[in-house]
């Protein structure tokens, strides 16, 4: 539990207790529309046939269309720290990329049981609610796209291009981090786009192992969201107060934005490092000098080390002729 806590703030577990908690409830109200209110609201996403051709020579059809978007969607990804508001870009791919596997998931024409429709419709919204709070920042407070932002803005600086920047620096672990996140809901909606238009039924021997293929999936992507941030602060031995804060709301967009962020960020721990080195200071500076401790079991004559004791008083002399008697008159 200590772990856990050190890596994951309670203040997180709650945000993403509380989002998940949301996304899943989203989800059943939606499985509540009638199945063919749902085909009609996503006909312009099916593209029927579209992108569908036959190969002669292997005898099989393929789908050109989802292999496309396919292609796409991991290029952007790759890309996405050097490419101006790409967080609102692949949100907005993202949500596209839901409706076209969703409505394919409703047509489902070998699929003739209906809670096994249902179930189906039910994983890849699953798939893609995990994968829209693992990517847009609600489980690690938009920390890994910052990360890759800062990434970016190090390869145009050349900063990337020594050996040892990427022994230093954290920032190439973040990207690598989010451009895995970012394929891995993509890439998933879009290979079961493209199986449900050929086969014509859900991606999986049967309905058990298809269920326990997107949880995992979904599992894994919250994972990395939520606890890859405070592990590789870890391995690089980051300081904790060092941690790129979101203040007030204001997501940066770019990779300009980020930087200034991060500028700011660093500006401001440096301010409070400062100032709390000087009040330290002037605490240390008020404090009177220390006393030499007394031992009360000590002897009376120890107690005060810097009292000398007097000399004993020596005796008089008596001088012979002061005493006749000494003499023998």
């Amino acid at each position: 539990m200590d772990i856990l806590t050190s890596l994951v703030s309670p203040a997180e577990q709650f945000n993403v207790l509380f989002y998940t908690g949301i996304a899943i409830l989203a989800i059943l109200i939606l499985l509540l529309i009638p199945l063919r209110w749902q085909s009609a609201m996503t006909v312009p996403f099916s593209f029927r046939t579209f992108g569908i051709r036959k190969i002669r020579r292997w005898h099989s059809r393929t789908d050109t269309l989802a292999n496309l978007m396919l292609w796409i969607s991991v290029i952007f990804c790759i890309l996405a720290p050097w490419i101006p508001y790409a967080p609102i870009i692949y949100l907005v791919w993202l949500i596209f990329t839901w409706l076209a596997a969703v409505s394919r998931a409703i047509r489902l024409s070998k699929v003739k049981s209906r809670p096994v429709r249902l179930t189906v419709i039910f994983m890849v919204d699953l798939v893609a609610a995990i994968g829209l709070l693992s990517t847009m920042g609600f489980y690690n407070n938009f920390v890994l796209w910052i990360r890759a932002f800062l990434f970016g803005n190090d390869v145009i600086t050349k900063e990337a291009w020594e050996l040892m920047y990427y022994l230093s620096s954290p920032n190439p672990a973040f990207y690598l981090i989010q451009t895995i996140l970012l394929i891995l809901p993509l890439a998933s909606l879009w290979g079961q786009f493209k199986y449900m238009r050929l086969e014509n039924t859900f991606k999986a021997a049967n309905l058990t192992t298809y269920c326990i293929k997107n949880v995992f999936l979904c599992l894994v992507m919250a994972v990395f969201a939520i606890f890859s941030p405070g592990v590789i602060e870890r391995i690089y031995n980051q300081d904790p107060s060092a941690q790129v804060q979101v203040e007030n709301g204001s997501y940066p967009l770019e990779m300009e934005d980020a930087v200034k962020l991060y500028e700011n960020c660093t500006q401001k721990i440096e301010q409070e490092k400062q100032q709390q080195e000087e009040q330290n200071a002037a605490d240390e500076s008020e404090q009177p000098a220390a006393q030499p401790a007394v031992d009360p079991s000590a002897p009376a004559e120890q107690a005060n080390p810097e009292e000398v004791p007097a000399a004993p008083e020596e005796a008089p002399v008596e001088y012979p002729e002061e005493n006749p008697e000494a003499i023998g008159v």
